[in-house]
């Protein structure tokens, strides 16, 4: 975790405008107000967080490019699917749709 230090006294005012000013009593105040410390993410969550992030923007895209040439996406949820689902589970990240053309 990342110490942070008051530049001022100590006992900022954090509001909506003024909240990224100091990081010190920003985190103060959310201690204050019942925040639990084990929900700050260490470095690797964060970074896991990221590629997860990335890797749902990156799937959107594409499946905005496949909508807008035609193609109809139905969701992994039946048993006509499951053999192939099947055979996807040991990629990295499993993909969350099925390509139907449609003519």
């Amino acid at each position: 975790m990342v110490d942070f230090i008051c530049q001022e006294d100590g006992d900022c005012l954090i509001t909506y405008e003024s909240r990224r000013s100091c990081n010190c009593c920003r985190l103060a105040q959310c201690f204050r107000v019942g925040m639990n410390k084990s929900l700050i993410r260490s470095e690797a969550d964060r970074d896991a967080r990221k590629q997860l992030v990335e890797h749902n923007r990156k799937q959107r895209r594409q499946l905005k490019v496949l909508q807008s040439l035609g193609l109809v996406c139905m969701k992994y949820s039946t048993k006509i699917f499951e053999n192939l689902n099947r055979k996807l589970k040991n990629q990295l990240l499993k993909p969350l749709y099925v390509i139907i053309f449609v003519k």
